[in-house]
């Protein structure tokens, strides 16, 4: 109660062209995403996870040559097919090439894998600039939002649709526990704002644990704004000006 008005309004729907899409990464507004996406594949080729080559084999002996050569499986690419095999399974379909449900789980975790190597590479200068560039926007975005009502204090609430593409990488950016799943269907990101200044971030209703904050599910929001900061990219910072440059000192 309290969140919105007594008297009906009209819904305010923004949109914006797809180059400047900031939900999900965008390598048409950040190139540079593009060559790091690159050497995060090249990092997940040459030190994929064990059970990849196991789970290649299987699929080598089950789909069509042609088919198997389609999805880039010699070279451990599990997205393509752990795509079209989840949806299947969520609409109830039969799964083809005899795939049963415990290789379908093998393929999905090696797809959230797969990514999430993408995202990460091979060292923390990759993570923070691919975080900087595939969810830093958005992550400012949030991050001005919930300044803002620190400000008013007023109740509010506002809601994102967006794409497992743009929950996995702001998993990446901000989250210790993450386990490299692939974010299953309806999924959860919220930010909680409380009147003593502190965030709860929840993922599907679990608790967001922060790097350097290991067991914490209450942070200050000045933690919170500051580690959204250090992967805001400064096309971010221009657009939002003030509101996306840390905590002000009259704040806290």
């Amino acid at each position: 109660s309290g969140l919105f008005p007594s008297a009906s309004e009209w819904p305010v729907v923004t949109t914006v062209p797809g180059k400047e899409e900031i939900m999900r990464p965008n390598s048409k507004l950040f190139p540079r995403m593009g060559e790091l996406f690159k050497a995060g594949r090249s990092h997940w080729q040459a030190r994929p996870d064990g059970d990849a080559y196991a789970v290649a084999g299987l699929l080598k002996e089950r789909l069509p040559p042609d088919t198997y050569d389609a999805f880039g499986l010699d070279s451990y690419k599990f997205v393509a097919i752990r795509d079209l095999l989840v949806s299947m399974d969520a609409h109830g379909m039969a799964l083809p090439w005899n795939i049963t449900s415990p290789l379908l789980e093998r393929i999905d975790r090696l797809g959230g894998l797969e990514v999430e190597a993408l995202l990460r590479g091979g060292s923390w200068h990759h993570h923070l600039d691919t975080s900087r560039l595939a969810t830093g926007a958005q992550l400012a975005e949030i991050s001005a939002r919930l300044l803002k009502t620190a400000d008013n204090m007023e109740p509010t609430l506002d809601i994102y649709s967006g794409h497992d593409t743009t929950v996995m990488p702001m998993l990446i950016a901000l989250a210790n526990n993450f386990d490299g799943r692939w974010p299953p269907y309806a999924s959860s990101l919220v930010f909680e704002l409380y009147s003593d200044q502190t965030v709860r971030i929840l993922y599907n209703e679990v608790p967001v644990e922060l790097a350097g904050w290991p067991g914490a599910d209450y942070i200050p929001l000045k933690v919170l704004v500051n580690i959204i900061q250090m992967v805001t990219p400064d096309i971010a910072k221009e657009r939002l000006g003030g509101e996306a440059s840390g905590v002000r000192g009259d704040q806290f």
